[in-house]
This record gives C-alpha cells, structure tokens and sequence, in this order.
C-alpha cells in the first residue's frame, strides 16, 4: 500500500514516572509537513523509524494484519511508556 499516510501516536501505557510527562491517550499526529502535539524526544529518535516506515506504506512483517498498528516501549527504563505507532485511512498522495 504505498503511498504518503498521516500516522497517529498515541501512549498506550506509563509503568512508573515518565520525566517527558505522558500520560495515556497523548496523541501525536504525523501529517504531510506537520507534526502535532507533545513527544519526547528520546521516545521520537527511538522510533522515528517506525513512523517514516508507515507514513510510506511499508508494511511490517511483524504485524498479523497490513494496517495493525506497531507497539513500541520507550529507551527509558526508568519509567517506560509503550506507544502505539499507526497509519492512518488516506493516502494523502491521492488527494492532489
């Protein structure tokens, strides 16, 4: 499914003290030339990767279904928040 996809992350859990300040249900939303709303950026470098890999389409071969989204824990040890990575309806290409 390639194309340019808006991708939403949301926190899914805190275990313990998130020095970033998350709580559970902070979005932040990954739009064409935008990114909205607040994000650490230890948790951001740790899965930029992840975001770049679903705004293009790319399907992960760890995930059952194409559009399911990623989880990912943050490097944190300390206070790990678990995040959830995914790719939103609409290729954003197609709207031109």
């Amino acid at each position: 499914m390639k194309g340019l996809y808006r991708v939403k992350v949301t926190v899914r859990e805190v275990n313990g003290y998130c020095r970033a300040g998350h709580h559970p249900g902070d979005e932040v939303i990954f739009d064409d030339n935008e990114v909205r709303g607040k994000i650490c950026f230890d948790a951001l470098c740790s899965f930029i990767s992840k975001v770049y890999a679903r705004r293009y389409g790319a399907d992960l071969p760890w995930l059952e279904e194409e559009d399911a989204p990623a989880f990912h824990p943050c490097p944190d040890v300390g206070g790990p928040v678990v995040f959830e990575i995914r790719r939103l309806p609409g290729n954003l290409l197609e709207r031109e």
